[in-house]
């Protein structure tokens, strides 16, 4: 069950980058998918936001930003200083949430951050990888839920 919930996340990010290199629909597009559901594609007018649903849920993108998914836990910290330009929520068999952050703060204000606040709201940080001055990876649980930050 969780493969199908995997398939249909990597679908919708291959049809995600598939739009993003391609000219974007400029009405509600419907696709079959190989197991006979159905998904919706929808672009704004000027075709800067994208928005896929699914059966298990929907992938938002815009560059101007976007809210977070309404099954974002409400105990994850979130940067302040950060714009959300995309959200995933899947309520199927994996309830997971996903969102990418813009910040023009320094890679050190935002790893201070998570270093602070992480186990501020609970969570465990169980591991902290840095694998050059740009990037830095937190991977955090807490109960039987997981969290990875980069």
């Amino acid at each position: 069950m969780q493969s199908k919930s995997l398939k249909v996340i990597v679908g919708l990010l291959v049809l995600f980058l598939a739009l993003s290199l391609g000219a974007c629909a400029k009405n509600v597009k419907k696709e079959s998918v190989k197991d006979g559901g159905k998904r919706s594609i929808e672009t704004s007018a000027d075709g800067k936001k994208i928005t896929i649903k699914s059966e298990e849920g929907e992938m938002v993108i815009d560059p101007d930003g976007v809210d977070l998914p309404d099954n974002w836990p409400e105990d994850m910290p979130t940067f302040p200083k950060a714009k959300i330009l995309s959200a995933v929520k899947n309520e199927g068999t994996v309830n997971m949430a996903m969102a990418s952050f813009q910040t023009r703060e320094a890679i050190s204000a935002v790893t201070d951050f998570y270093d602070k606040e992480l186990p501020e709201n609970g969570w465990s940080i169980d591991n902290r990888i840095e694998t050059g001055p740009d990037t830095v990876i937190h991977m955090a649980s807490k109960g039987d839920r997981i969290v990875s930050i980069s």
